[in-house]
């Protein structure tokens, strides 16, 4: 949560959004895999009164993992290739109000942002 200047405050949500699997099989000797997952971003401005002004939303690039299977799936092999651990600043982009504006056009922190 962040605290504006203006007295409203900035809640943040993420939560995991799509997941996509794709694989191949060579026979039952190799096989390969990649799971890659997208997160969906939920931002509320909430009001000193408590109501919920407007609200923004967006997506980041979650986990992603490559596996190799040998021998019918017997030896596995897994890669995280990668993994978004971002700041706050880097989601805040991500992310547009109901008028699609940035959400900077809110007000500005009244202190550090606070996860």
């Amino acid at each position: 949560m962040t605290p504006l200047k203006n007295g409203m405050t900035i809640y943040r949500h993420m939560t995991p959004a799509a997941k996509t699997e794709t694989g191949t099989n060579f026979a039952g000797l190799v096989g390969s895999s990649t799971v890659s997952q997208s997160n969906r971003l939920s931002y509320f401005l909430v009001g000193a009164d408590g109501i919920v002004k407007d609200w923004s939303t967006g997506s980041v690039q979650g986990s992603a993992s490559d596996c190799v299977q040998y021998i019918g799936g017997v030896i596995n092999r897994c890669n995280d290739t990668q993994q978004l651990q971002a700041s706050l600043a880097l989601y805040d982009v991500r992310v547009a109000t109901r008028a699609g504006q940035p959400i900077s056009s809110w007000g500005e922190p009244a202190a550090p942002a606070v996860n």
